[in-house]
């Protein structure tokens, strides 16, 4: 229930967007968003920390206002607690209610709100909230990572692989809000793309780089050669240059992951996917997420010379009905994808595929792709009759999942109604490479991240 599959780097709008995990465990300012050495918490709900009386009074006006009265009614339910007997399970439960209860008694509930609930700061070891401890009793977060907190009566560590995941993605998050800063001040768009520069003039099969950095180097056209930057895009140093170098390419991974995802499906089920002129794409379940992403598929055209047409069709219920039309859109390419002819377009359709199938405007994809769907555990009866008909398709159908749960549970259902695999649930090599915390998984501390694991249905009488 916790993972938000519209999940994304937080951007440079504090008031108008996602709430940074560094600001929800406390970490940082939960107004301005930057970190300090001293923050003080709200006193009232003690659920956020400001690093000014200008922050605290900023936020109060804007929205704590409405929202701290509800936190310190709930916090009322909670008493001082042993730490004894206590554990994940336990704190799930009760993270729950509480949710369950916020819903029914709070009109404007929102996903920040939601967010402000589920990642409530907690001891890493004996899982007591602020409002559960004594008044002598403080929670501390943990000085490498800024995520994980401790109370004074616990040990104040926790695991090294744990602390380091938890740094990597208090980094990441860090360097994507100055980022966006920078884009902001320039009258630019956040969501940049890191893709190739310039079409390749041969074919080499993505399979052949065992990962993002060999993606960047060999197959795609940047020179890191001056650079030090580890296999898994960390900086070899603390220098700027490298710190900025491999905090773009891990951002660039975030939208990345889509076309590269696609191509390698696409090599494991077309052997002559080199030679190809044209594809055709469906993606099924599609939302903003998709739209804003819709330029990363140029990447595709830049890595596959002769490609000369690729179609997507964007199928979901969650596309905006203003962005919907009765026509192909023809989308731009870049100045040398247009000197050698060569074309993208869309087409938006708002609805369930089973419907989009039975219209005029269906014309059977090279591959149907589905991001992230869930269907395994949101609005399962909803995706069921979609689910039935991608098991008898005569085309190949990729899915994605943020996790391996997600992943186990919808490959049984394909089992269980019949479908076969060209491809099993594994995990992903062009997953991106920026880790999301989960806060209210049945694994404690969870991380996962965006395309983490993927299987493909077989066409029927394949």
């Amino acid at each position: 229930m916790a993972i938000d599959r519209n999940t994304g780097p937080p951007s440079a709008r504090p008031s108008a967007l996602i709430t940074p995990i560094l600001a929800l465990k406390q970490g940082s300012c939960f107004s301005c968003w930057k970190s300090a050495s001293q923050l003080k918490r709200c006193t009232a709900c003690k659920r956020v920390s400001y690093c000014s009386q200008e922050c605290q009074k900023k936020d109060w006006n804007s929205s704590h206002k409405k929202t701290c009265k509800f936190l310190v009614a709930s916090n009322k339910t909670r008493t001082p607690t042993s730490p004894i007997g206590r554990n994940w399970e336990v704190f799930f439960n009760e993270k729950i209610s509480e949710i369950q209860t916020f819903k029914a008694q709070t009109p404007d509930f929102d996903k920040n709100l939601e967010r402000l609930i589920l990642y409530e700061v907690f001891c890493s070891h004996c899982y007591r909230r602020q409002s559960q401890l004594d008044r002598t009793t403080q929670l501390k977060n943990c000085d490498a990572c800024q995520i994980a907190t401790f109370c004074s009566d616990c040990p104040q560590k926790h695991s090294l692989d744990e602390c380091q995941t938890f740094h990597e993605l208090a980094e990441d998050e860090k360097w994507t809000l100055e980022h966006n800063k920078r884009q902001r001040e320039a009258n630019k768009p956040t969501l940049t793309m890191v893709c190739t520069q310039s079409p390749r003039d041969t074919y080499l099969p993505l399979s052949a780089a065992g990962g993002w950095y060999e993606y960047y180097t060999r197959i795609s056209d940047k020179d890191l050669r001056s650079l030090q930057v580890t296999a898994d895009l960390r900086p070899g140093s603390n220098e700027p240059i490298e710190l900025a170098a491999a905090g773009y390419l891990r951002y660039g991974t975030r939208a990345t992951t889509i076309p590269l995802t696609i191509l390698a499906a696409l090599e494991r089920l077309f052997p002559n996917l080199g030679t190809r002129t044209s594809i055709n794409l469906h993606l099924l379940g599609a939302n903003p997420w998709e739209l804003e992403r819709l330029m990363t598929f140029e990447e595709i055209l830049h890595l596959l010379p002769s490609l000369k047409k690729l179609h997507l069709t964007l199928i979901g219920l969650d596309i905006p009905e203003e962005s919907v039309s009765e026509d192909v859109v023809m989308l731009g390419c870049c100045p040398s994808c247009s000197s050698r002819d060569r074309t993208r377009s869309v087409f938006l359709f708002r609805g369930p595929y089973h419907d989009f199938v039975n219209t005029k405007h269906y014309d059977r994809p090279d591959l149907a792709v589905a991001f992230h769907t869930g269907f395994s555990q949101e609005a399962s009866e909803d995706w069921m009759p979609t689910i039935y008909h991608i098991a008898n398709a005569q085309h190949p159908t990729l899915f994605t999942t943020y996790n391996k749960e997600e992943m186990r549970e919808e490959t049984t259902i394909f089992s269980q109604i019949g479908a076969k695999f060209v491809q099993e649930g594994e995990i992903n090599q062009w997953k991106s490479a920026c880790p999301i915390l989960e806060p209210m998984g049945s694994v404690e501390n969870n991380v996962y991240y965006s395309n983490q694991y993927c299987y493909i249905i077989s066409p029927r009488n394949a």
